[in-house]
């Protein structure tokens, strides 16, 4: 079930949350997720990476100064 309220932003970016909703988090983290012009506040603390897509890979080197004297010789002009 939603509830929707209206808060105010003080002239410091700030949104009061009510006490009762303090309380029930037991914690002083919280994560927001901005997407267009919605605000998600999330009461829990989550694992970060599961708001990341999944298919996505590194492909960076673990060390990327590996072939730096091939890439020198490559960007060198004759």
């Amino acid at each position: 079930m939603y509830q929707i309220f209206q808060k105010e932003i003080d002239e410091q970016g700030r949104v009061i949350l009510p006490r009762e909703w303090r309380q029930e988090l037991k914690t002083k983290k919280i994560i927001i997720i901005m997407e267009d012009r919605v605000l998600k506040v999330l009461a829990e603390p989550q694992q970060l990476s599961s708001f990341f897509d999944k298919g996505r890979k590194s492909t960076l080197k673990a060390n990327p100064f590996e072939n730096y004297d091939e890439c020198l010789a490559e960007a060198s002009l004759p």
